[in-house]
């Protein structure tokens, strides 16, 4: 990455600190975890975040000791570009733009609506980028490796390859763990903010001359269209490098089932890669890929045209 990766995670800590979701922030020059008494309280009860800051300790730890130096390739790289720019236009959009889309609906509590919904789309953002950044991390790892296990001709280096692997394996499954029931609201919010967009976008393209376009001026309708694409596009960001780690792994298998060396070495650890799933998933049922995109998307569009068929005959009004 161009720019320093390890101060992205840094103001990432902070951000959610802010938004009551970490108890704990990177500290740039340190390269370490520490705890913000302030806040800690707080996640007392929190025993699956509680371990997070554990399996994050390691997953720092790994990219300082053995990853350090090594490019991202262009793929990886040209990802985190996309996902930064998309999370600071959704910043801009929802803390700028997103109040005069909110005040036609409740002008008596407008000032605690905003700041309820500001506290929630900060929360679910930080939440949903932390998880990617580690994603992205997990597979900036299997890269590395996957590069070095190609051209890798010792025993003593293939194994100690296959051990540093076999630690992202372990630490990749444990952070999915962490973030499996926040995975699975981050999409349900996702797929509710589809539909609602949706369902506006119908009436403004398929009823111009309704009660409800009356209300929206030109400017308010190109919101809505644009916060409805930016929000698919997100989603697709982070399911495409879901994908992109099930291509990592899958070239792994590849390099270990062309390696005519040390294949008892090579066996066993084929045998352990086995026991990881291939996919990223969430709570062992949802596969976090691009298929699951596509089917959010499917879902929220027949639950848009559900909601219109109800409504459909006072929206002609």
């Amino acid at each position: 990455m161009a720019f320093d990766k390890f101060q992205l995670y840094g103001l990432l800590s902070w951000f959610m600190i802010l938004n009551g979701l970490h108890h704990f922030y990177f500290n740039v020059k340190s390269h370490r975890l520490i705890t913000c008494v302030m806040t800690s309280c707080i996640h007392k009860c929190w025993e699956r975040k509680m371990s997070l800051k554990k399996v994050m300790k390691k997953l720092v730890f790994l990219e300082k000791q053995e990853f350090t130096g090594f490019k991202s390739g262009p793929k990886l790289r040209l990802r985190c570009y996309m996902k930064s720019l998309f999370v600071v236009i959704t910043l801009i959009r929802i803390h700028f733009f997103y109040p005069t889309y909110m005040k036609r609906f409740s002008k008596d509590l407008y000032i605690l609506d905003i700041c309820s919904y500001w506290l929630l789309y900060n929360m679910l953002l930080a939440e949903v980028f932390a998880y990617y950044c580690v994603l992205w991390q997990t597979c900036r790892g299997f890269y590395i490796l996957n590069l070095q296990l190609s051209v890798s001709r010792r025993k003593k280096k293939l194994l100690k390859l296959l051990q540093i692997y076999g630690k992202l394996l372990k630490l990749s499954k444990q952070m999915n763990e962490v973030y499996e029931y926040s995975g699975v609201f981050g999409c349900a919010s996702k797929c509710w903010y589809q539909i609602a967009f949706g369902y506006e976008i119908f009436v403004i393209l398929a009823l111009p001359k309704s009660s409800f376009n009356a209300k929206l001026n030109m400017a308010m309708k190109v919101f809505i269209i644009l916060t409805f694409i930016l929000d698919a596009i997100n989603l697709y960001l982070a399911t495409d490098l879901a994908d992109e780690f099930n291509k990592l792994r899958e070239q792994t298998r590849r390099i270990l089932r062309e390696s005519r060396q040390f294949n008892r070495l090579v066996s066993i650890f084929s045998l352990q890669l086995c026991l990881y799933p291939e996919r990223v998933m969430f709570l062992n049922v949802f596969a976090f890929d691009r298929r699951l995109t596509f089917t959010l998307l499917t879902k929220s569009l027949l639950f848009t045209i559900c909601w219109l068929q109800g409504d459909y005959a006072k929206l002609k009004e």
